[in-house]
């Protein structure tokens, strides 16, 4: 569409108008006609990639997104697995095309300088509220695309870390003892009393919940089964040029194993290059369910965790005194002391902490012949130092290095972790290197 105004109207005097936009904010127009016949789409090209360069592509030399365009590149779901919140043009026929289909395709287009056009798909973990999963979005998403990815980040709002917190300290603050402060008397031996007595009856069906939403948004017309119509269009137009890459952190390694089962049962898992989880939350059973059958994805599966040590340093809520995957070990699952994916200790065969059931000796063993062969243990990388690096000024010494303590939920915040998916998934050192993963 050409305005009348003169150049100073859109980019150069044109603009772009989708009929979903039209319909869904057309209230009030003077006076629409065809355009003058002769003008040619190469007048049009160089204006409106230059709106898109400050959309997307540009943003990269900023340090955060804007909201607005966080939310731009953020599938957002409902706690039932279903999409909570369209782009404009994706709202009247209610699928994800514009937000996953068209917009990817316009970038590669226009700004992706390869030939292999890389889409990371990005799920944070089961702890986290909307504001912080955008907040994530905003700090990375410059990250991604200063490196040619196009980044989608899925975000569910569980909010499960508060929720669990909240129970836990309600639950203590209710203690007689809690008077000279937590602090003072919470000892190791109170985590075996947390676990039975909270965090089993009152903390376990959240945790359930939120798998089980996992598993809902790839039931028909929900979030994920339209997230994967969306794929496949782009897929139709990119074909093997196209790479998927998926990083998933904590319990985001529990949405991506039901990504990955539903996009072979849609005979599109070939788009997919690799894997990275982050101190992955699901259960080496599941793990074996969902990943371990896709046997040329699995060599391209990369697992980032703590050392035995750190998580037991780590605590939830500063209640809890081990990391969130030892609660959900002990307490949140249905068996008690349930081989969780991102512990270190299920890569270790002399280890004897679990249950004891030979189903669970059974689903270990099937783990680690699969990780085997697929030669995972050398894309393991194990973080025993106590901090993490969240800022690293450009150009600057470790002295100016802002860090914090090692933990599960740091992951995302961790430079090293962030820089080393990036060179996976670009084959090279990364372009654009991540400064500053603070505050979320």
């Amino acid at each position: 569409m050409q305005n009348s105004w003169g150049t100073g109207f859109g980019a150069g005097g044109f603009v772009v108008l989708t009929y979903a936009d039209w319909l869904a904010n057309a209230m009030d127009a003077w006076v629409v006609a065809l355009g003058v016949p002769g003008v040619l789409l190469s007048r049009m090209r160089t204006p409106m990639t230059s709106v898109r360069s400050g959309l997307a592509a540009g943003a990269a030399n900023a340090p955060w997104w804007s909201e607005e365009l966080a939310y731009r590149h953020s599938v957002v779901l409902g706690n039932d697995g279903r999409v909570e919140r369209y782009l404009t043009e994706d709202e009247i026929n209610r699928n994800l095309l514009h937000q996953v289909t068209v917009l990817p395709d316009q970038w590669f287009r226009s700004e992706s300088k390869g030939t292999r056009k890389r889409l990371l798909i990005y799920v944070h973990g089961g702890l986290n509220a909307e504001e912080d999963a955008i907040q994530r979005a905003r700090a990375l998403g410059h990250v991604f695309m200063g490196n040619d990815c196009y980044p989608l980040f899925i975000v569910w709002k569980t909010g499960l870390l508060e929720s669990i917190g909240d129970i836990l300290a309600d639950k203590f603050e209710r203690d007689p003892r809690a008077g000279a402060g937590l602090g003072e008397w919470i000892t190791d031996r109170t985590d075996l009393l947390i676990e039975k007595t909270i965090a089993r009856p009152l903390a376990k069906p959240i945790w359930s919940e939120m798998k089980e939403n996992a598993g809902l948004a790839f039931e028909s017309g929900r979030g994920g089964d339209l997230l994967i119509s969306a794929l496949k269009a782009l897929m139709s137009s990119w074909g093997e040029n196209l790479e998927i890459h998926l990083i998933g952190h904590s319990a985001g390694a529990i949405f991506l194993g039901h990504l990955i089962d539903a996009l072979a049962a849609r005979d599109a898992i070939d788009a997919v290059s690799g894997v990275d989880l982050f101190a992955p939350a699901c259960t080496v059973q599941f793990a074996n369910r969902f990943y371990a059958p896709q046997v040329e994805l699995m060599k391209r599966l990369s697992i980032h965790l703590l050392s035995d040590r750190v998580e037991r340093n780590d605590n939830v809520a500063r209640i809890y005194r081990k990391s969130l995957l030892y609660l959900v070990s002990n307490a949140l699952e249905s068996d008690l002391r349930t081989p969780i994916l991102g512990l270190e200790n299920v890569y270790e065969p002399d280890y004897t902490g679990w249950d004891g059931t030979s189903s669970t000796g059974a689903a270990i063993k099937s783990w680690q012949d699969a990780a085997k062969r697929s030669g995972l243990p050398q894309r393991i990388t194990v973080v025993d130092d106590d901090t993490m690096v969240v800022v690293h000024p450009k150009g600057s010494s470790s002295r100016n290095d802002v860090t914090i303590k090692s933990s599960h939920g740091g992951f995302d915040n961790d430079i090293a972790t962030i820089t080393d998916a990036l060179r996976r998934v670009c084959g090279t050192n990364a372009v654009v290197a991540p400064e500053d993963l603070r505050d979320y």
